[in-house]
């Protein structure tokens, strides 16, 4: 894409992080972006850390919050929030218990992807597109070879990211 609709136009080993920052430092995306955005793993304190993963919920469009359910984040930000909101609040007796954000709809979600990073992003379901070239992870062999005692085995596997409608984002 060319980045006018969807999001910029990645190389080819851009993952969504990746995406997401070029976007934010280019600035000439549509992806909405949290106004009050700061890196969320250097917050200490636990109740100012589930203040803002309160505040970024509630910053979510109204447009899109009926369509959106998860709050994509990286394992450390998921079980930094389980931990200070369980600090805080004890065990939570409400609908849902685990990755819900306390009294909202939404639930953290961590995606492997995001491996240590601080980034919370929230979309649709089908706006986050993810396209496998070839064959899933799971059955990535294309092709085995033997020859003197010798096995090769070959696999290919891609897998392109992005976002349709950047104001989704």
């Amino acid at each position: 894409q060319d980045g006018s609709e969807g999001t910029p136009a990645a190389n080819s080993m851009d993952g969504l992080e990746t995406i997401l920052v070029e976007a934010k430092k280019s600035g000439k995306t549509k992806i909405n972006f949290f106004k009050n955005a700061r890196n969320v793993l250097e917050i200490a304190n636990d109740e100012e850390f589930v203040k803002y993963i309160h505040s970024y919920a509630e910053s979510i469009s109204p447009v899109f919050k009926s369509s959106i359910f998860e709050i994509k984040c990286s394992d450390k930000v998921l079980q930094r929030y389980r931990t200070a909101d369980f600090t805080l609040y004890g065990k939570y007796v409400g609908k849902d218990e685990g990755n819900r954000i306390r009294f909202s709809k939404f639930e953290l979600v961590a995606m492997d992807c995001l491996y240590d990073s601080p980034i919370l992003f929230a979309t649709p379901g089908n706006n986050m597109v993810m396209l496998v070239d070839h064959a899933t992870a799971s059955g990535c062999v294309n092709d085995i070879q033997k020859s003197n005692y010798s096995v090769k085995i070959f696999g290919e596997f891609a897998l392109s990211v992005g976002f349709l409608i950047a104001e989704a984002v």
